[in-house]
């Protein structure tokens, strides 16, 4: 129906749809609609073309102009245009969360500072499967792991990247989860409620009369870090407006057989992730950003920073290394990229490493100064939400609520202790180990 309106899909993003047109003085004007499902976003530089625009759109179909963003698909959205301000998060998400599962105590006042986390993991404890492991009966699990990992999932790829590790972690623990895995997971929740209102907030800033869009990527790779498999794993970020706009915490598909192959098929994820992000800016018609053009100078390269000289090394000459000989032809790209002048690596420290908190569970003063430079407290003030239909979760099923069809769980039936009951429990359990 977009494209009978003259509008083009972006060849990068298929849910892209752009439309442009002159204007009497002869500069472009443009309309973009993002769209998902039922809902979409847009943004123009001509209001009075979107109306028209609009207004052929609504002859086919309803729908309705929030004008303002506040909210979309679970992310609150505050903007201020004369100070250049955008902020993301997703605390009205959470709060809903808490509720859905019973966890509602967590966000009450008397649960205390002392009860949070200031960190979402514990750095001494292995969460890979061990043989010496203590074991649940089957189907005495008290939580169900994948409602848990899969609220903190979406949060974890929206607006909040400081968790994006633990919850990767998690994630491989959802079909046989140990005791283990479900304290990590309530110190997850416990973290999360002391942070509650931390989100993501995109900054303007001027210099030279001229936009500094800030851009920068890090890249990190923790080697053989998963005991089972002795997989690596890849860790990146990528900055804009001095707030992360791309990031990624997974295991590498491959073993590598050194900390430099680790690192450097890191560099060729980031690099990958960079050409797309490039070319999705170019179909938003941001071309002056790619190519790097600032007030009539030259193109300027991606800057991506690596902390491992072995690694830029390679990607400088890759050439008669004995000991890297067995790397893929194709991660010598990243040779190409450099040449092009597309990125340019830069060696950083890695205490100085953003990607550091994506590859490990980092010492905690290594955590806090990394996560506070990619986050902010945004502070929205979002209350719980009483939405009909919302599912309540107990640890032995899904409570129907308001007429809500409930969740297959694969935790007997018999069992009604709710999760509040659970992380209490454990809450108890774990500070009586910290007294003793």
């Amino acid at each position: 129906m977009l494209k009978q309106l003259r509008f083009s899909r972006a060849f990068y993003e298929s849910c892209l749809y752009t439309y442009e047109e002159v204007d009497a003085s002869g500069e472009t004007q443009r309309l973009d609609i993002l769209v998902h499902v039922d809902d979409g976003l847009y943004s123009t530089t001509d209001l009075e073309m979107k109306e028209r625009k609009f207004a052929e759109l609504g002859k086919e179909l309803q729908f309705t102009d929030e004008c303002e963003l506040s909210t979309y698909l679970g992310v609150d959205y505050t903007y201020d245009r004369n100070k250049g301000i955008c902020t993301a998060s997703s605390e009205g998400y959470f709060r809903r969360s808490f509720q859905r599962l019973h966890l509602g105590f967590m966000l009450k006042p008397d649960f205390g500072a002392s009860k949070c986390r200031e960190t979402p993991f514990d750095p001494a404890v292995n969460l890979s499967p061990c043989d010496d492991d203590e074991l649940y009966d089957e189907g005495t699990c008290p939580i169900n792991m994948r409602v848990i990992v899969g609220v903190l999932s979406y949060a974890a790829s929206t607006t909040r990247p400081d968790i994006s590790y633990i919850v990767n972690v998690l994630a491989s623990s959802v079909n046989d989860p140990r005791p283990k895995h479900v304290r990590a997971a309530y110190h997850v929740m416990c973290y999360i409620a002391g942070t509650i209102d931390m989100g993501i907030v995109y900054s303007r800033k001027k210099t030279n009369n001229d936009h500094d869009w800030r851009l920068e990527a890090f890249s990190d790779a923790d080697w053989a870090s998963e005991t089972t498999s002795r997989r690596s794993r890849t860790g990146i970020i990528l900055m804009m407006c001095g707030a992360p706009m791309l990031w990624k915490s997974h295991l590498q598909a491959t073993i590598s057989l050194s900390t430099t192959e680790a690192e450097y098929n890191a560099l060729v994820y980031m690099g990958c992730e960079t050409l797309y992000f490039f070319r999705l800016l170019a179909d938003l018609g941001q071309r002056a950003i790619v190519e790097g053009v600032k007030a009539g100078g030259t193109g300027r390269a991606m800057p991506i920073r690596v902390d491992n000289k072995s690694t830029l090394r390679i990607a400088e000459n890759p050439f008669n290394m004995r000991r890297t000989r067995h790397i893929e032809i194709k991660h010598l790209k990243v040779l190409e990229w450099v040449k092009a002048r597309v990125i340019a690596l830069v060696y950083v420290p890695s205490a100085d490493n953003l990607a550091d908190i994506f590859t490990k569970a980092s010492r905690k003063p290594v955590y806090l100064s990394n996560r506070d430079m990619i986050l902010s407290r945004v502070g929205l003030a979002t209350t719980a939400s009483t939405e009909a239909g919302l599912v309540s979760y107990d640890a032995g099923e899904f409570a129907e609520l308001a007429g809500a069809k409930p969740a297959v769980s694969s935790v007997s039936e018999n069992r009604q202790t709710s999760v509040s009951d659970v992380m209490t429990h454990l809450y108890q359990h774990m500070t009586h180990e910290k007294n003793d």
